[in-house]
């Protein structure tokens, strides 16, 4: 394996597949948006209303797989799926707020999603010490 990637395995939990798919997500379907933003642009265009819709789309289909009712757990499993569907619910409203945002933007609009996407970052981060907490196969 010298020149080939390791490919990393799906998790087996569904706490660590939905925190895999919101990486993945972020990684690939994303990642063009959150970087204009970061650069103080606008996404525009009709593409990009489409990967926004359709990532709203998968941000539900993660709130469903994980809600109380498909997924039953323990205590300390519990809090930690509290905060990944906090995490996904407040991204998902991130994302609609992009989607409904003006024309031209002033500076201001973009501090204020810039430190909403460092927000993000940072309960991604405590969600990462929870789930070794919880020894789970994805962090």
């Amino acid at each position: 394996m010298i020149f080939g990637r390791k490919k990393t395995e799906k998790p087996k939990s569904p706490l660590g597949l939905a925190l895999y798919k919101y990486d993945c997500f972020l990684a690939i379907d994303l990642r063009n948006i959150l970087a204009n933003l970061r650069k103080r642009k606008k996404p525009g265009g009709r593409k990009t209303g489409l990967i926004l819709s359709g990532s709203v789309h998968k941000l539900n289909m993660m709130l469903e797989d994980i809600s109380k009712d498909n997924f039953k757990t323990d205590y300390r499993t519990d809090k930690t799926r509290d905060e990944i569907i906090r995490l996904l619910s407040g991204f998902k409203l991130f994302l609609e707020d992009i989607v409904s945002a003006p024309d031209s933007p002033g500076d201001e609009y973009f501090l204020s999603q810039v430190e909403k996407l460092d927000g993000f970052l940072e309960i991604r981060s405590s969600i990462k010490k929870k789930m070794k907490d919880i020894e789970s196969d994805y962090l």
